[in-house]
């Protein structure tokens, strides 16, 4: 397979991590988009629904693509890589992102259930419900899981340092 992707001036080796740090960029930039979109919200609180949640309906469905591609170039990335399994660190590192991106995904299923409490309390009409839901899922959780991207890229610069 790697024979197939090289190319002239493309080389899997280069593409796949190149590919791999733009996705959990991009994870992260939506991430803060949707903690500023949020915030914006929250200080004008206007009654405009439909625009929250057109805002969340677009959020999860970019953040489930790009962590599944995410996960997808990371699989490739270690069955053609030629890292040393062997290496202690290297095993405890990978853990560490395999343990840290199943966290990810759980917290995002949390988010992801707020937000669906924020469909519902908009079609019942209760507004101190939808500030609260919104409240929790974009300043807790959001947060949250910005930092452990951050963390989550920060361990695929350095288990780059063990190849």
């Amino acid at each position: 397979m790697n024979q197939e992707i090289n190319a002239a001036f493309a080389k899997a080796e280069q593409i796949l991590p190149f590919l791999h740090i733009i996705f959990a960029m991009s994870i992260v930039s939506i991430q803060v988009v949707l903690l500023i979109g949020s915030r914006y919200f929250l200080k004008n609180f206007s009654d405009d629904y439909k625009m929250v949640l057109s805002f969340c309906k677009k959020f999860e469905i970019s953040f489930i693509i790009l962590f599944m591609l995410l996960v997808l170039s990371g699989f490739i990335m270690s069955k053609n890589g030629d890292f040393k399994f062997s290496d202690p660190m290297v095993e405890g590192i990978l853990n560490t992102k395999f343990i840290l991106s199943g966290f990810i995904l759980l917290n995002f299923g949390y988010i992801y259930y707020k937000l669906m409490m924020i469909r519902k309390n908009i079609e019942k009409n209760e507004v101190e419900e939808v500030y609260d839901n919104l409240v929790i899922a974009t300043k807790y959780f959001t947060s949250l899981n910005i930092g452990l991207c951050v963390i989550g890229i920060y361990l695929g610069v350095v288990i780059v340092e063990f190849r």
